[in-house]
């Protein structure tokens, strides 16, 4: 009989340090997958400040250069792109791979139509956008 009953004492403490171990699990998860939302929407909003400045330095201080381009020339995305991932080292939050990539989930996505450029971002990977920004590069000289 005392036997039985320290198989079930074991059997039930067991099951809590189970559960107790699942709760920390999901919790760590959780703050991670937090944390790395927290980097993406800064990463976002930084890419999106620099464009902006570069834009607004063709345009309203006469600079001739804009992500390594002429003002003259609308940037394409590949340059900026470059600019970002490989001189700034940009880094997607959530699997370390590039900050700005079309084709990996949780990058910055980039478009360009026109004298336009469209940033999104999928900030917690949950397939949709969460967040889309236009930009628009006015200088024409």
């Amino acid at each position: 009989m005392k036997h039985k009953t320290r198989l079930i004492d074991l059997s039930i403490i067991t099951v809590i340090l189970i559960t107790i171990i699942l709760i920390v699990f999901i919790f760590f998860n959780e703050f991670k997958k937090n944390n790395a939302i927290k980097i993406s929407k800064k990463n976002f909003n930084f890419v999106k400040v620099q464009i902006e400045l570069e834009l607004n330095n063709c345009d309203f201080k006469n600079e001739d250069l804009i992500f390594t381009s002429s003002c003259e020339n609308f940037p394409n995305i590949n340059e900026i792109q470059n600019y970002f991932n490989n001189k700034i080292k940009l880094i997607n939050a959530h699997n370390g791979k590039k900050g700005i990539d079309n084709e990996i989930p949780g990058s910055i996505i980039l478009e360009k139509s026109g004298r336009e450029i469209s940033m999104s971002i999928d900030y917690d990977l949950d397939g949709s956008i969460d967040v889309n920004h236009k930009i628009i590069f006015k200088k024409n000289k």
